[in-house]
């Protein structure tokens, strides 16, 4: 809901003095006058209402959250009211930066949270937590009955305050108590390995606020492990997309000079995004593996990738999600996140529901088996990375005409 909204409701309200009776007179006054007013009006009126003959006491507060929060669902997928701590957790999303212990942890109902990794160098890393420990309970509240957000919000908090996690361990006699003082937080939106020698990985897992210096880091090792460097695969897969000018200034890393991305907003408003920087591996082959989890600035950066000719894309279409979100912040620290504008691909493709087809449509066969080659072990069941892989080995045997001859639809059967 908008200041101006928020401003009509408080008006009305203040008219007519909380009496739904004076509610639907002022309703009436209004509505003839047509308008925003009128709206307002009405929506005072239902308020009043529940708040005078609901069968228990209900805020006007949690009733204009409530109001908020369904309005902009009805509006699309992915309009959202956001409360405070909501917005918060948006915003440490994207930013890549929070006060915490340092731990990616998964929970399943009912369960301890999982530790799924340690971040390297935070409070949790330093004081020996290790993938696959279970976090029993948080400053003394068992963790079965918390949601994942829940466990993960007791985990954080400011720099410099303390927290007590109780961890199990497969081996140990018993859980143990932790005494952890939190800290900042900075999360890697990227990492990087190689895969066999001259081929590199790089993976991105949300364009966050610092994705690009990240990606440029990795690029900057891999060419350093690998003289030279003859084929790089760019792992988008479950990237539900992030900051708008992240994936601008990654793609700024992969291609000369060009359109990355237009937007078309309301009114028919054009405006488009060109990449600013320069090719920092010229000439070496390209491969981008996304799936249906790869969203919005995600699908941006492999449309502008595969429209440029710059690589080719592995994996399956992609989730679709073409529409621009501005975020608006309101007094009491909530938000609201707004459909604007609808994104295009340099050729004028719309991402909105079809997303981005792959070059090479891939489905892991179920009889499929690794092969026993010396494959390194991080592809060996990963069948999206193996085919992305003797895609960058073709490439380097046939040369660009790879990308003139699309090989279609690869499927086990």
């Amino acid at each position: 809901m908008n200041h101006r909204a928020f401003i009509h409701v408080s008006l009305v309200l203040m008219l007519f003095g909380g009496s739904a009776s004076n509610a639907a007179t002022k309703a009436k006054i209004i509505k003839n006058r047509g308008g925003e007013h009128a709206s307002a009006a009405w929506f005072a009126y239902v308020l009043s209402a529940v708040q005078r003959n609901y069968f228990k006491p209900v805020s006007s507060y949690d009733l204009v959250y409530f109001a908020a929060q369904n309005m902009l669902e009805k509006l699309d997928p992915h309009s959202a009211f956001l409360p405070p701590r909501s917005f918060q957790q948006m915003r440490d999303d994207t930013s890549g930066e929070f006060g915490g212990i340092g731990l990616v942890v998964t929970k399943a109902p009912n369960k301890p949270v999982l530790v799924e990794e340690p971040i390297d160098g935070s409070p949790a890393a330093r004081a020996g937590i290790k993938k696959g420990d279970k976090i029993s309970a948080v400053g003394g509240k068992s963790t079965l009955p918390m949601s994942l957000d829940d466990a993960v919000n007791k985990m954080k908090g400011r720099r410099g305050t303390p927290v007590i996690i109780t961890v199990e361990r497969k081996g140990w006699s018993g859980p143990r108590d932790f005494h952890l003082i939190r800290d900042y937080i900075r999360m890697k939106s990227s990492k990087y390995r190689t895969l066999e020698p001259g081929y590199g990985y790089i993976s991105i897992s949300m364009f966050t606020e610092h994705t690009d210096y990240y990606v440029k880091q990795g690029l900057k090792k891999l060419l350093e492990m690998n003289n030279p460097l003859k084929g790089l695969i760019l792992d988008l897969r479950g990237n539900p997309g992030g900051l708008l000018d992240q994936s601008v200034r990654v793609a700024e890393l992969f291609m000369e000079k060009g359109k990355v991305v237009s937007t078309i907003g309301r009114g028919g408003k054009k405006d488009e995004l060109f990449a600013q920087g320069s090719d920092l591996v010229p000439g070496v082959p390209m491969v981008v593996l996304v799936n249906a989890g790869s969203a919005s600035a995600a699908e941006i950066l492999a449309g502008a990738l595969q429209d440029h000719k710059r690589a080719l894309i592995v994996g399956e279409p992609t989730f679709g999600k073409g529409s621009v979100q501005s975020i608006i912040e309101l007094d009491d620290g909530s938000g609201l996140k707004l459909t604007v504008a609808r994104y295009y691909t340099p050729n004028g493709r719309s991402i909105q529901e079809t997303g981005i087809i792959p070059d090479v449509v891939v489905r892991r066969p179920v009889s499929w088996k690794p092969r026993g080659d010396g494959t390194s072990a991080q592809i060996e069941n990963d069948y999206v990375e193996f085919v992305g892989l003797e895609t960058l080995k073709a490439w380097s045997k046939f040369g660009s005409s790879i990308h003139e001859k699309k090989k279609g639809e690869k499927s086990g059967g």
